[in-house]
């Protein structure tokens, strides 16, 4: 385990005998139950109530903030699959940001299979410039793909910045190798924690509502200017990114606690 999961994982002894060891065999991650130890690995800091999340109940926790809607038959659709731009508009919806545009002056659309007056659009464009979400080397984004497991994953993984937390203790000009590397990220943060899923295949409601609700309590990686960089310009700032737990230069910070306070989620 690598230094941030040290400092911040919680490990929580309980009588259940529902545990969960991750087991990655070829392209299928899937879990087993282990009846021989007693103990919940609880990384990161997130508390017991979250892995107890149902899919129905992390629904109803995101519909409270606007992040995911149900039907009007009342249903969440749990079993249906997600698209690549309902996903980024989730994820921007968490994040505060649904509002903004990053490139509402542009004469054209960033994508050429996205106008600008798609419903997801600005979503798409906020989610694309703040690197949580990328488009592909033909120029389209394929908003109405499903999107996989592993994508979801390293969305969420990205949004949280984790992903800049761990570069940031690798060697200069190291890249995190896709999906194995997110896969191991969004499982140590704990965002797969008693969840089935196949790499590539779609990713369901039910799969990203749990994500995304646990991902709403989990502390978010903030950038700092280093104290040698602070009187530079911006171009010659360097940064140093912390995780946000209250043990560092920054409060408590989560997606929740800034959505509960009307905070935009900055990037």
């Amino acid at each position: 385990m690598n230094s941030y999961g040290e400092k911040l994982s919680l490990f929580l002894a309980f009588d259940s005998e529902l545990c969960y060891n991750l087991f990655i065999i070829s392209e299928e991650v899937s879990y087993e139950k282990n009846h021989q130890n007693a103990c919940c690995a609880v990384a990161f800091g997130i508390s017991l109530t979250a892995f107890a999340l149902t899919p129905e109940s992390a629904a109803t926790d995101l519909g409270k903030y606007g992040i995911m809607n149900g039907f009007p038959d009342g249903s969440h659709r749990l079993e249906t699959n997600v698209t690549r731009a309902q996903i980024a508009k989730m994820v921007i919806t968490a994040m505060g940001r649904e509002k903004l545009d990053p490139y509402a002056g542009a004469d054209r659309s960033m994508f050429r299979d996205m106008e600008k007056t798609h419903w997801a659009y600005s979503c798409v464009s906020e989610a694309f410039m703040c690197k949580i979400v990328s488009g592909f080397p033909d120029s389209t984004f394929r908003p109405d793909d499903n999107v996989t497991y592993e994508q979801a994953l390293k969305i969420m993984v990205c949004v949280l910045r984790y992903d800049r937390y761990e570069l940031q203790s690798r060697p200069e000009g190291s890249q995190l190798q896709y999906p194995q590397d997110y896969i191991k990220l969004a499982t140590e943060l704990g965002l797969t924690e008693g969840l089935t899923f196949e790499v590539g295949k779609p990713a369901t409601r039910g799969f990203v509502a749990t994500m995304i609700s646990r991902a709403l309590d989990i502390p978010l990686v903030v950038p700092f200017v280093t104290p040698e960089t602070a009187n530079k310009p911006i171009l010659g700032k360097e940064f140093v990114y912390e995780i946000m737990d209250g043990t560092g230069q920054g409060e408590y910070t989560t997606l929740r606690t800034n959505l509960d306070n009307k905070i935009v989620t900055l990037w």
